[in-house]
């Protein structure tokens, strides 16, 4: 996730300079309970310190993304009023987006010239492993 916000800023405003620090990684389970993400982002909000922007990016994994989907946005701005904020499920796991894009990426760093999407790239799992 880093890199890619990274390489997004550089193409949209190239050179305004971000500090991106180490993604804070919380099982999904353990992020939806109760008063979770809220302890969760008000926490890192903290640490970042004043000129932060909080992007929460969750794999739904086996679950459906629509059903935690409408509440998180409020949850997550409540708990950090103060920062820009947004909320992204992806529908398996965020990796298989880049499966999906694949033919855009055809001969970059390494990615095969002749690769293909695949036709379900929602269903994706264990995109990290996908060959290149």
């Amino acid at each position: 996730m880093p890199v890619l916000v990274r390489r997004l800023v550089n193409k949209l405003r190239p050179g305004l300079r971000v500090e991106i620090p180490r993604p804070v990684r919380i099982l999904k389970q353990r992020l939806l309970r109760p008063q979770e993400v809220e302890r969760a982002v008000d926490l890192i909000s903290r640490k970042a310190g004043p000129n932060c922007a909080l992007p929460v990016l969750l794999d739904a994994e086996q679950d459906c993304p629509a059903v935690p989907a409408p509440q998180l946005p409020a949850r997550v701005a409540s708990a950090v009023a103060h920062v820009p904020s947004a909320v992204v499920l992806a529908k398996r796991e965020f990796e298989a987006w880049f499966v999906a894009a694949v033919e855009c990426l055809r001969g970059i760093r390494g990615i095969a010239a002749e690769l293909s999407a695949s036709p379900d790239q929602e269903n994706i799992r264990g995109a990290q492993e996908r060959p290149a």
